[in-house]
């Protein structure tokens, strides 16, 4: 018989070798497996899935992987806006605004997210809602979205402040939009008053003008408040020359009157608006007689009564 050759030592060696090897390729096998498993079941790994699903408009799939994200990591803004936009393309309205208004509260800048909101309010006429998410926007490039829903707010003419006489309001609205105002302070949505032309505020005191503007749609502006504080600004005492004192010589007298003012005077009684109005200089009447004046401005505040004295004797 053929004597049999025993194996060498580098021989055992070498399958020794091959044997490590195969046995740290199988582990390192099952370690990327098991870290591409771990990976698929985290937070991660569902967003991605769900996110590609969107893609491929697997609607359903979507709503599930992201769904399971939620449960991962609550109140995600991802997650909800994943669910909502897919709900949205379902057509399922309900359940699409719910899950994109959580997307908004968490601050959630998708776009698409806003937008497909913007069509949800819409079909339900809901303008109110439109205006309430375009007062939170900051982001110039989302704020464009809701152009077709912005009604500008009113102009108040004058600004506010306190006044002297009485102030005339103008109010002014863009594109023909109808104009509500108040002026103690009430809602005009609520209580207002359509505006019609400008108008005096005719009595003294403290005013809060409010207002909007709204369009054909019943869409709302912005509201505009302004502040008036009025208090009448009473007229100076008159003055009229030649001042008091004794006349030999026929004389006019002259009276002062001021821009926005009206001069009254009596001889020898308390002028008023029934008393003579001065237009022109008059005569001094002749012996020892007083002479009474009043102004009156615009807003119908009354001066001080100014008195002289004139003692005439040709």
């Amino acid at each position: 018989k053929p004597k049999q050759e025993k194996p060498t030592g580098k021989k055992s060696k070498k399958s020794l070798y091959i044997v490590i090897f195969i046995l740290l390729f199988v582990a390192a096998f099952a370690l990327i497996g098991g870290i591409l498993f771990a990976k698929s079941l985290s937070y991660e790994g569902r967003m991605e899935k769900a996110e590609d699903a969107y893609e491929k408009k697997a609607y359903e799939k979507a709503i599930s992987y992201a769904k399971q994200a939620l449960e991962k990591k609550k109140e995600d803004a991802l997650a909800y806006a994943v669910i909502g936009k897919s709900y949205y393309q379902n057509k399922e309205d309900e359940a699409a605004k719910a899950y994109l208004e959580k997307a908004v509260e968490n601050q959630q800048k998708d776009k698409e997210v806003y937008r497909f909101l913007i069509d949800l309010y819409d079909k339900d006429s809901d303008y109110e809602a439109i205006g309430d998410l375009y007062d939170e926007i900051k982001d110039s490039s989302i704020q464009k979205l809701f152009r077709d829903y912005i009604v500008e707010a009113p102009e108040v003419e004058p600004e506010a402040g306190s006044y002297g006489e009485y102030p005339t309001i103008t109010i002014n609205s863009e594109d023909g939009a109808d104009i509500l105002y108040t002026l103690d302070g009430s809602s005009p949505k609520e209580d207002g008053m359509f505006y019609q032309e400008p108008f005096p505020i005719e009595k003294e005191g403290k005013y809060t003008l409010r207002a909007v503007c709204v369009d054909a749609r019943g869409i709302y502006s912005k509201e505009v408040k302004v502040k008036y504080e009025i208090d009448l600004d009473v007229p100076d005492l008159p003055t009229a020359s030649p001042g008091s004192g004794a006349y030999s010589q026929p004389i006019k007298i002259t009276i002062d009157v001021p821009v926005g003012c009206r001069a009254y005077y009596a001889w020898n009684a308390n002028p008023g608006e029934q008393s003579t109005q001065y237009t022109e200089p008059f005569d001094m009447i002749e012996g020892n007689n007083v002479l009474s004046i009043i102004l009156i401005n615009e807003s119908g505040q009354t001066s001080g009564v100014q008195k002289y004295n004139y003692v005439y004797m040709p």
